[in-house]
């Protein structure tokens, strides 16, 4: 019998092996950080086009995003620092 995927448990021992601020843990275990983070950065700027044009005239500063996920708060951080929380 397999073990049934467990994300909590499946994070944790990433974060463990690799640190919670380095990208290999929520991103991909086989690429370097920074190839991670350079994937993190399309997926960003994909991400903040789809937030922008969903608020419309609106600006995303300021609005309020649930970022729900078991990764380390990448986006999260990124909208706080843009005051959008």
């Amino acid at each position: 019998m397999s073990n049934p995927y467990e994300p909590k448990t499946f994070f944790s021992k990433r974060f463990e092996k690799f640190g919670i601020d380095n990208l290999q843990g929520s991103g991909n275990a086989t690429k370097s950080h920074n190839m991670n983070k350079a994937e993190y950065e399309v997926a960003w700027r994909t991400l903040y086009s789809i937030l922008q044009s969903a608020r419309g005239e609106k600006p995303i500063e300021g609005a309020h995003i649930l970022d729900i996920g078991t990764g380390n708060g990448y986006y999260s951080q990124r909208l706080s620092g843009m005051d959008a929380g």
